[in-house]
């Protein structure tokens, strides 16, 4: 009797525990987690955006504040500014899973991740830049993360989060100055502008039992129309997607497609050139003149296949075998 009452205590236990609204010792393990890993973070709001300043305006209105990409899921982070009277001066913070093409303004009403109330002086904050200040007294670290909140009856939550997986280029800060996109010479290595060179953070769910897969680009097959470019260019060279081949988990490979100076566009995974169906090898831009700025054409000596296997220009401009 007394181990089914104890049974029955337990059980209303763990219902009231999952019932409980999240307190910031859970929210600061859950942005560790999840933040460790992204690779690009995109500062929403200009006017919430300054060091060690706390949002406070517009009152009782929703901010889109933060758009956090990880290699497999995107984030968006939002917040409601607190009134004296009409919230007793209390925030709310939502953090809401996204796809990677949907807008961050279109999901507020989704079901989030992980919502708090009861917040105040929240501020956040990230630089790719060493940045001090003489008269506050303050430093803030190159790739890192900075946010603090307030909670009633609790203790202040702050978070110094080092961002091995960002690049200078994906720290979207908008009161800062966005430079040119930098054009990368062979041998290059766009790495270097992070925190940690050639350190990456994996956050994924590490099953027991199982072989352990951190690498998902290692299913990566053009033939089978599963790619991802990480940089992209067209016959006129014009980038149309940035150099972002340092997030390849599993390296990253050149594909045949345009005479541009600074090579052509790239892949993620591992390169199965010259099967069928798959890009061609790269032979060198000297064993073929270009068509209209591109080499990416039927017949075209820029690529080499297997025995048996031709080159053509498929819809996506790369020179493949068939």
């Amino acid at each position: 009797m007394k181990s089914i009452i104890s049974l029955i205590f337990l059980i209303l236990f763990l219902i009231s525990c999952k019932d409980q609204e999240p307190n910031l010792k859970y929210l600061k393990a859950y942005m560790v987690k999840e933040f460790s890993g992204s690779h690009k973070i995109i500062a929403m709001d200009k006017a919430s955006f300054f060091p060690q300043k706390s949002i406070i305006s517009p009152q009782m209105t929703w901010k889109t504040l933060l758009r956090i990409e990880k290699q497999d899921s995107t984030l968006c982070l939002f917040y409601r500014i607190p009134h004296k009277r009409l919230s007793k001066g209390k925030g709310i913070l939502k953090i809401t899973k996204v796809k990677s093409t949907e807008n961050c303004e279109n999901v507020l009403e989704r079901k989030p991740e992980i919502k708090v109330s009861k917040l105040s002086h929240l501020k956040l904050y990230f630089t790719s830049k060493r940045e001090r200040n003489l008269k506050l007294k303050t430093e803030f670290k190159a790739f890192h993360f900075y946010f603090s909140v307030s909670r009633q009856d609790e203790k202040d939550l702050v978070l110094e989060l080092p961002l091995y997986n960002t690049v200078t280029s994906n720290l979207k800060n908008p009161n800062k100055l966005q430079y040119k996109t930098k054009n990368f010479e062979k041998y290059d290595e766009p790495w270097r502008e992070t925190l940690a060179p050639g350190m990456r953070v994996y956050t994924g769910d590490i099953k027991l039992g199982r072989p352990v897969v951190i690498d998902g680009d290692v299913w990566l097959n053009y033939a089978e129309n599963n790619y991802k470019f990480c940089y992209r260019v067209d016959r006129s060279c014009k980038i149309l997607q940035d150099f972002e081949c340092g997030t390849c988990k599993r390296g990253w490979y050149s594909v045949v497609d345009h005479a541009c100076k600074n090579g052509g566009s790239k892949l993620c995974g591992s390169s199965r050139c010259g099967e069928r169906n798959q890009p061609a090898c790269p032979r060198g831009t000297g064993f073929e003149e270009p068509q209209n700025g591109s080499y990416c054409f039927r017949g075209s000596k820029a690529g080499i296949c297997r025995d048996g296997l031709e080159t053509y220009c498929d819809e996506n401009e790369v020179l493949i075998c068939k």
